[in-house]
């Protein structure tokens, strides 16, 4: 985001990773001017004309708006969405994964117990039966062999020794609930590697101390409820920008950033987004709350323009029911090996994170990303209170 306040914090952060021995190729974007390699307008967006009579649409009329700037905020990600691939293309890069900051991918491993075979997610809706158990079946095989996350299997590798012969694979995603979990993790019988319960000391393998810490620090550890059922109505897609023509790769091919090429992807669903969730190898997991602190410091999502969305969030993850997911538990352990061990891990993540959550128990204000946020004080500072009160 060109306007967030915290872009000096942001380079500080990402030049500590930059630097680090990871082995990571990194580009950062501190202006429009950077990627954006299309006509431009405001900040926000091109005019957009009715496909029907050829006329500017309507909300695009006022730019002061709030419709203006709810469309701005899409129409921002399908130009980034387009840049991306083309770049990705033009380096002879293949598999290619857009998401947001607050979306993670893993595998997509079994839970018989709470798959619902009945359920299509729309895009399947109007097909043979026999033709979706069909490819749930194709599936299925390749899912009760994922490799568990302690076999230290990336993503990126399984897809290199697979060789899946398609250009498209689509995403269904879990919406993770705004409330933190118990401490303990339970991991399922079903998990493909372990046939017991642990706790979560025990599951990413480090010390008592390291645990508390990333149990406290991660959202990925501190919210593993999702819900209310695994299935695919949200969903992002990764491309393998290796196939396929230059030309296929326009702006007018990004539907949205769940299906940013119809072309590569065929038809995701009216709105773009929609999965199979059982018939996919892999999953997106969404944290669309986090932690308060994390909410805190977005800029304003134009998609929503009540200011009492992180209570309307907590509300709606209360009333409603959830499933326990744990199954992301373990990359911790994992990025701490990875990185070389806990120095270095404490540098890249534990203690920004440390700073953040300082910043908010002395003032929440620090956080805010911009103008609208403030209004979310009043609330932040009763959080704070009913935190201090409890035993």
């Amino acid at each position: 985001d060109p306007q967030s306040r915290h872009k000096k914090r942001v380079v500080s952060i990402f030049r500590k990773w930059r630097r680090a021995p990871l082995n990571m190729n990194m580009v950062l974007y501190l202006n429009d001017s950077d990627w954006m390699d299309l006509k431009w307008d405001e900040g926000y967006g091109r005019d957009v004309y009715s496909r029907r009579n050829g006329r500017i649409m309507k909300w695009f009329t006022n730019k002061g708006g709030e419709i203006y700037k709810q469309q701005a905020h899409k129409r921002r990600q399908n130009y980034f969405s387009h840049h991306c691939l083309r770049f990705m293309k033009a380096r002879s890069m293949n598999w290619t994964l857009l998401i947001d900051s607050d979306e993670f991918l893993i595998y997509n491993y079994r839970h018989p117990d709470q798959e619902n075979v009945t359920l299509y997610d729309s895009t399947r809706k109007g097909f043979d039966h026999l033709d979706i158990e069909r490819h749930r079946n194709e599936v299925r095989i390749i899912r009760d062999r994922l490799p568990p996350l302690t076999k230290r299997v990336s993503i990126a590798d399984f897809l290199h020794n697979e060789q899946i012969p398609k250009p498209c694979i689509k995403l269904p995603g879990l919406q993770f609930s705004s409330l933190d979990t118990q401490p303990t993790i339970h991991v399922p019988n079903y998990y493909p590697h372990n046939n017991t319960k642990e706790t979560i000391i025990e599951s990413i393998n480090i010390n008592n101390a390291v645990a508390r810490n990333a149990t406290s620090l991660l959202m990925t550890l501190r919210q593993r409820q999702a819900g209310p059922r695994r299935e695919g109505l949200f969903s992002k897609t990764m491309i393998n920008v290796s196939y396929g023509a230059w030309s296929q790769y326009t702006f007018e091919n990004v539907v949205n950033v769940h299906n940013p090429n119809q072309l590569v992807c065929g038809n995701n669903g009216n709105s773009g987004s929609r999965a199979d969730y059982i018939a996919a190898m892999f999953r997106i997991h969404h944290y669309k709350a986090g932690t308060l602190e994390a909410f805190l410091e977005r800029s304003s999502d134009r998609r929503h323009s009540n200011q009492s969305l992180w209570e309307r969030f907590q509300a709606r993850d209360i009333a409603n029911p959830t499933i326990r997911d744990d199954d992301l538990v373990p990359w911790v352990s994992w990025f701490i090996d990875k990185v070389g061990g806990m120095t270095m891990a404490n540098h890249l993540l534990f203690d920004p994170l440390k700073e953040t959550y300082r910043m908010f128990e002395e003032d929440p204000s620090q956080l805010l990303d911009d103008e609208e946020g403030e209004e979310l004080l009043d609330y932040v500072n009763k959080q704070r209170r009913q935190r201090r009160m409890r035993p």
